[in-house]
């Protein structure tokens, strides 16, 4: 008994150590011109950055595996080919500016949709208000807080929509779209994949989801729309998709097979009147060594419907184990509210 309160009490001292360390910085916003070439979009980003490109790239392909390499590198050689523009331009332009090859920089924007792990809440207040929020939680934790930014995507000088990135990858896995949808990816059963993936690409016949994000975000008018093309595209990875809308009940988490939808949890207030995702089955029980599901849960259910808020969110996602030391942002959106949306990196 004496042996387990002493763990107790070392677990608690490294939460409390965790918590205290962990001072978010507000991240940098740029205006990515959509009337712009492809090619020329993101040179600001890439020049504010160019310092990392050389410490990112080699750290990104230690996480592939090498029987997967040469097959990224033949859609790096013919990037044109294999992935869909505007993104396969705009690689190429980060690629030339950053110095780096199109191949590297082709294998950063593929990654991200497989290895990311991640927390997503999506919740209504008793007004009928929805409000979305996630951590973004990865292995190259410090390099990745170095490199988040929100990107401001303009057509005419106005913002069609807005996510949060890094700097070289050119899909979206936040995002939001004014008066519409927000929406945010989990990964789902990492490090499982990596071959189907490639194939499924070197086919030609799957989306990369962060691609396929990004594009909802730009064309896409209403929540239900997006719904529907967010849980049947066929994509390059399991996944798990949350969205969010304007209106009472409008919030999901797809969770994704790669050819369609395997489930789809909705908001059904007052009773489920929020929903936490991480990066497993909202079904089975989340496992021992990885559960930032169930304190979620519980510290929604303390601040209750009558109180939620962006700002209580954000002291949801701010709690260990929720926030831990793979988190690299946090961002907060309301898609009937765009202008909160607001992103910190850890």
């Amino acid at each position: 008994m004496k042996s387990l309160a002493v763990l107790v009490l070392i677990i608690a001292a490294l939460i409390a150590a965790i918590a205290e360390s962990a001072h978010p910085r507000s991240v940098k916003s740029y205006n990515i011109n959509l009337d712009a070439a492809p090619e020329t979009r993101w040179n600001e980003v890439v020049d504010d950055f160019a310092e990392f490109f050389p410490e990112l790239i080699p750290a990104i392909k230690q996480y592939v595996p090498g029987e997967v390499l040469p097959l990224l590198d033949v859609v790096g050689d013919s990037v044109d080919t294999y992935l869909p523009e505007p993104y396969a331009a705009e690689i190429l332009g980060i690629g030339q500016r950053s110095k780096t090859s199109v191949g590297e920089i082709a294998i950063l924007n593929i990654l991200y949709d497989l290895l990311a792990g991640c927390t997503s809440i999506v919740a209504e207040d008793e007004e009928g208000r929805i409000y979305h929020a996630r951590n973004l939680d990865y292995q190259l934790t410090q390099i990745l807080q170095n490199i988040t930014l929100v990107a401001n995507f303009q057509r005419g000088g106005r913002t069609v929509y807005t996510g949060t990135t890094y700097a070289g990858y050119t899909g979206l896995l936040t995002g939001q779209r004014p008066y519409v949808f927000s929406v945010s990816l989990d990964q789902r059963d990492a490090g499982k994949h990596w071959m189907n993936a490639a194939t499924a690409l070197l086919a030609k016949n799957a989306s990369i989801v962060s691609f396929l994000i990004r594009n909802t975000l730009e064309n896409v008018q209403s929540y239900k729309e997006a719904l529907d093309i967010l849980s049947h595209t066929t994509f390059i990875a399991p996944s798990y998709i949350i969205i969010a809308g304007t209106k009472s009940g409008e919030g999901a988490v797809i969770t994704r097979d790669r050819i369609t939808a395997r489930d789809v949890w909705t908001l059904d207030p007052p009773e489920r009147w929020f929903l936490v995702e991480t990066n497993y089955d909202h079904w089975e029980p989340p496992p021992k060594d990885d559960d930032r599901r169930d304190p979620a849960n519980q510290h929604m259910n303390k601040i209750g419907r009558q109180n939620i808020s962006l700002d209580e969110l954000f002291s949801v996602l701010k709690t260990p184990p929720v926030l831990n030391n793979s988190t690299t942002y946090t961002t907060l959106m309301c898609a009937a509210v765009p202008n909160n949306y607001a992103t910190w990196a850890w």
